[in-house]
């Protein structure tokens, strides 16, 4: 009788959580809208920020994004992992003089709590020419109430990026 009684709530709370997944999902794809309104308890909110600081060339608005420990990743075509120092990527930005604009295509937002992740497909833009597109994967935690980033990871898509962000359009 008890494996019935867990089994019942192990589904309730799958649906409940389910439920909670979609309606996020629905409302993280206003991310990629024109006007994006976020508040301090939006997971998707250092996000925004960081893309901003990014177009700002802003290096330490981007690095208030992320927490103490952050890690920035990416997964080459070999399959190695290349981790960035986010500081050195930080000043990079801040001594550009290019455009760089990354835009994201459609968001997914799964979270629980004081734990979220975001799944986007993205286009780079250099300059205000397509540089590259793939798919970023982020996760975040709260902590004393403030959204942080907390690791980033993203792989470049190896093919036409005019099909890809077609794929991905929000509709």
């Amino acid at each position: 009788m008890n494996k019935y009684v867990i089994a019942i709530a192990v589904i309730a709370n799958l649906s409940f959580l389910c439920g909670q997944a979609n309606a996020q999902n629905k409302n993280a794809s206003a991310l990629n809208r024109a006007v994006v309104k976020t508040t301090e308890s939006d997971p998707l909110q250092p996000i925004t920020h960081l893309f901003d600081a990014m177009r700002e060339h802003d290096g330490k608005k981007f690095l208030l994004q992320f927490s103490k420990n952050a890690i920035l990743q990416r997964v080459k075509q070999d399959g190695s992992i290349q981790t960035s120092n986010l500081k050195q990527f930080s000043e990079s930005i801040a001594s550009s003089t290019n455009s760089l604009d990354e835009q994201l295509l459609s968001v997914s937002l799964h979270k629980q709590g004081n734990l979220a992740s975001v799944w986007t497909p993205y286009i780079f833009y250099l300059d205000g020419k397509v540089s590259h597109c793939g798919h970023n994967s982020f996760q975040l935690v709260k902590f004393a109430g403030e959204w942080k980033i907390q690791y980033l990871i993203d792989n470049v898509f190896d093919g036409d990026c005019d099909d890809f962000s077609q794929r991905f359009k929000v509709k």
